[in-house]
């Protein structure tokens, strides 16, 4: 079986709190909850080993490209990364491919 894989990488924004990102990683973590298709979900701030890191790293299975659409456009997505993520992120870097 083929899993779509979807990886998000990101930089917070000069001056984020400590509480913004508890937001965000509670945001993060209520999404395989409420947004069906999830096969994998998990999320973690950069552990600091390399200067030139991002600062949160996202990988989530989906067992295809449709059920990762659908989750893109889910409500409670979209809500979440606009509420949470949005107002901390300096930028962002994603990309998909398949494995297996």
């Amino acid at each position: 079986m083929s899993i779509f894989r979807h990886v998000m990488f990101l930089d917070f924004k000069e001056g984020t709190t400590d509480d913004q990102i508890e937001t965000a990683l509670s945001g993060l973590a209520s999404m395989p909850d409420q947004v069906p298709g999830i096969l994998r979900y998990e999320f973690g701030l950069d552990a600091g080993a390399m200067e030139s890191n991002p600062d949160l790293a996202l990988v989530a299975d989906f067992a295809s490209e449709a059920d990762w659409r659908a989750y893109l456009s889910h409500p409670a997505h979209t809500e979440m990364a606009e509420r949470d993520i949005t107002p901390i992120k300096e930028s962002i870097t994603r990309v998909q491919y398949i494995v297996g």
